[in-house]
């Protein structure tokens, strides 16, 4: 279980390695405005890739554990419905490059590449659950590792190479590395596919997939949309700042995926068995392990942040507790949502994405007028915390498992928001001091609940 972990962890972070080297590298070396860019392209990705594959990739973790189907040709159905559904979306992305340029204030030369950018997502995701089966998360990490170091050296290559426009040398490597992920899982991926088109698996598949089409564009709408208000309603540089922010912020939701990749083996050993305490303790001891991290962001991070990364940067560190713990909410969904998905509830996990996604919406229109990139984090924060509100409400009408975290994170929330009133009483010389002292003390009580759950746990064996 702990390799796995770990491997899971380096794939997460090798996987996001084009924004996490926005924060290390790109930011010294390009302006806020080609931040910004690369931070549009981001937001809009997704999305992109949700269209091209019918969200049908998102539907293959999920069988691959079904005895009653063959995981063959259930491969086979899906990679065919995938591919006829990428050539016609891609016919209709390129009659559209025009208004497309408009809403996403992108280029048409990154909107042309993000068609083979998008084909090697949705080729990585399927690598991806199909490595997460077969548990072969060593063969992964490997593969992605080679993936990233393609793009790292080629995304220098490009920003030393070109004199203007730097940013357009960031999106070719992502290019470059999205066609060498698409090759390397066509190779992997091969042995195990009967190109049998079964419409029974592809029905199985629609029933499930499709109604998530709207939660996947919902969900992505509702991380990323922000940028594209900041950059109508500011400017694209200002979408830069935000980004670095919020990367920084939103560290910790990186960090969930891979955990709960390590425990999906479990929760659907959990939910088939009807063991249902076992499936609440993980996702309990999960929150709590990634509530650790999310303290420090909170607390040190906005301070620290000054003496790490630009100045040029720096009007955006201070929306960085309030996008940690709305980080946390959203992991918090994520985590309980398998639930719902787990009795084929897909049109209500749609449902609530898009609500919040819309309640973001309105308060980004609202907010960022009067107080700029602050305005977004908070938006963002609070549709997040009512998407996690309305999953509990959702669960408990149901009568199913929903024994979360919810104190323990509403808790910390009120810590982090609070908390600025407070530090603004005492010297900013001794300001970071006592940010440090309050992180200690508040990691000391999420570790003694930690430590609590897993020995209620061991007692429960």
């Amino acid at each position: 279980m702990f390799k796995h972990i770990f491997n899971y962890a380096a794939i997460q972070a090798l996987s996001k390695i084009l924004p996490i080297a926005g924060i290390l590298v790109f930011s010294f070396f390009l302006s806020p405005e080609e931040i910004g860019f690369i931070s549009l392209h981001l937001a809009t990705i997704w999305i992109l890739a949700t269209l091209l594959s019918g969200n049908i990739f998102s539907g293959i973790g999920r069988f691959l554990f079904n005895p009653e189907i063959e995981n063959t040709e259930l491969l086979g159905t899906a990679l065919m419905t995938m591919l006829a559904t990428a050539l016609g979306v891609s016919i209709m992305w390129f009659g559209a490059l025009g208004p497309l340029e408009q809403i996403t204030y992108l280029p048409r030369e990154v909107l042309i590449l993000q068609i083979p950018i998008a084909v090697g997502l949705i080729a990585e995701s399927t690598l991806t659950q199909i490595s997460i089966y077969h548990q072969r998360s060593q063969r992964l990490l490997g593969i992605i590792a080679l993936k990233s170091a393609l793009l790292v050296v080629a995304a220098a290559m490009g920003i030393t190479l070109r004199d203007t426009n730097k940013f357009l040398g960031v999106i070719y490597a992502d290019a470059a590395a999205a066609i060498f992920i698409l090759m390397v899982s066509v190779w992997v991926i091969t042995p195990h596919v009967k190109m049998h088109f079964s419409i029974g698996i592809l029905k199985a598949l629609a029933s499930y997939s499709l109604p998530l089409i709207f939660y996947t564009l919902s969900l992505a709408a509702l991380s990323q949309i922000d940028r594209i208000f900041i950059a109508n309603l500011l400017d694209v540089s200002q979408v830069g700042i935000y980004n670095l922010s919020y990367t920084i912020g939103a560290v910790t939701l990186m960090a969930a995926i891979p955990l709960m990749n390590a425990f999906q083996p479990r929760f659907f050993q959990a939910m088939n068995g009807k063991i249902a305490i076992q499936m609440i303790d993980d996702a309990k001891m999960l929150m709590m392990a990634l509530t650790l991290p999310t303290i420090v962001i909170a607390f040190l991070l906005p301070s620290l942040a000054h003496f790490v990364f630009p100045l040029t940067y720096s009007s955006g560190y201070s929306s960085i507790p309030i996008i940690a713990i709305g980080a946390m909410a959203q992991i918090h969904f994520l985590i309980w949502t398998r639930v719902l998905a787990f009795h084929n509830r897909t049109s209500l996990i749609s449902g609530l994405v898009f609500v919040a996604m819309l309640i973001n919406c309105v308060l980004n229109l609202y907010l960022i007028p009067v107080f700029g990139i602050m305005g977004a984090a908070i938006a963002t924060a609070l549709a997040q915390f009512s998407m996690m509100a309305m999953l509990q409400v959702a669960l408990y009408s149901l009568a199913l498992p929903r024994q979360g975290c919810e104190k323990d994170l509403m808790l910390i929330a009120a810590l982090v928001i609070v908390w600025p009133a407070l530090s603004s009483v005492f010297p900013s010389t001794y300001s970071i001091l006592i940010q440090a002292f309050s992180a200690i003390v508040f990691c000391a009580l999420i570790l003694k609940r930690l430590f609590q759950l897993v020995n209620n746990r061991g007692e429960k064996r």
